[in-house]
């Protein structure tokens, strides 16, 4: 249905940051997390929560789960289903928006056109008819629905497809501001931006590499191969932050010497100004203000924040992630190569 109707999916599978030292049922009210609430015969009542439901506010359904470990006793939150947004009972309690307090697409040319939003989902007594049920009551299926299907590793290769893309766009901006500044032919700034490719380079290359090696399940679906992939989404806690860190260095007090809206550059009493001090060599201060108030929005926004705590945690937190690295990376070849070159010497005689 989802494709033949063109429909937008998001998802909420993580239960509310409530006491995570807890298992979902020893919760001090039953229903925090979403669980079942009613069984009847054409379906099921759910009540609770979910987080973190990006874009959830634009989409027409909801794919509701649960990826975190569940325990024994939980069965009552171990649930798959789909649901549409105008549902009765349905909740969103949405962030602000990025978008509603800034003053034009030219101050703020992302947090203006590319904020998803993101939003608690509660759900008061919503019905679930059979037909949009996955999985009832069932903790080892809901794991498995993740792990071991090509599920998981199909949604993190959209993702690194994305963050390829994003890692394009973020070197283009920092190379463009340096040309700008006419400091793209200083050693030293080089040396960063051969940072910034070396970077980018290395996270296409295992995107592609794990596309390449594609592993073929049991029921001929192919999927990327894990060890490429999981190893450089393991490392995407560290690389974003220093993406960051590099454009902010390249950037200067440039991203600061800008003025406030765009009002100031067609008011009489001040363009003379801003055209005067605000410009490059190279570039009229249109096209300086412009780069860099979107390198601002990318790297000092509410907007660049947000993207910043996404990268770092929308695969889980960096332990996670890394056990995913951990546990597919595949140790028969390397632990071979070390056995073969043990055995090849022993003790003098």
């Amino acid at each position: 249905m989802a494709r033949d109707q063109d429909l937008f999916v998001t998802y909420v599978i993580i239960p509310p940051q409530i006491d995570r030292s807890k298992a979902a049922h020893e919760q001090e009210e039953k229903y925090l997390p979403v669980g079942v609430y009613e069984e009847r015969p054409d379906g099921i009542v759910v009540r609770g929560s979910q987080m973190l439901g990006t874009s959830s506010a634009v989409s027409n359904h909801l794919f509701v789960s649960c990826i975190t470990p569940l325990r024994p006793g939980d069965e009552d939150y171990a649930l798959s289903f789909v649901v549409p947004i105008d549902a009765p009972g349905l909740k969103f309690y949405a962030r602000p928006s990025f978008a509603q307090d800034k003053p034009s697409t030219f101050d703020y040319p992302l947090s203006t056109r590319y904020d998803e939003s993101d939003a608690l989902v509660v759900f008061e007594d919503v019905f679930i008819p059979w037909e949009q049920i996955f999985v009832y009551k069932n903790i080892e299926l809901t794991r498995a629905q993740f792990h071991e299907t090509p599920a998981h590793i199909l949604g993190n290769t959209q993702a690194q497809i994305r963050f390829v893309t994003k890692l394009k766009f973020l070197l283009g901006v920092a190379r463009k501001m340096t040309e700008m500044n006419g400091t793209d032919k200083f050693p030293q700034v080089q040396e960063k931006l051969g940072e910034l490719a070396s970077i980018a380079a290395q996270v296409e290359g295992s995107l592609y590499a794990s596309e390449y090696n594609c592993l073929i399940d049991h029921k001929g679906i192919a999927k990327p191969h894990p060890r490429f992939l999981y190893g450089v989404v393991g490392m995407q806690d560290a690389i974003y932050p220093r993406i960051i860190s590099i454009i902010r260095e390249l950037a200067g007090g440039g991203v600061l010497q800008v003025p406030s809206s765009y009002k100031e550059m067609i008011n009489p009493e001040t363009k003379d100004d801003i055209r005067k001090y605000i410009r490059s060599s190279n570039a009229s201060t249109e096209e300086k203000v412009k780069l860099f108030k979107l390198a601002w929005d990318i790297v000092g926004s509410e907007f660049g924040g947000r993207h910043q705590q996404y990268e770092l945690f929308y695969n889980g937190a960096p332990f996670v992630v890394r056990g995913y690295a951990f546990r597919n990376y595949g140790y028969e070849e390397p632990l071979k190569l070390v056995n073969r070159f043990l055995d090849s010497y022993g003790l003098p005689e």
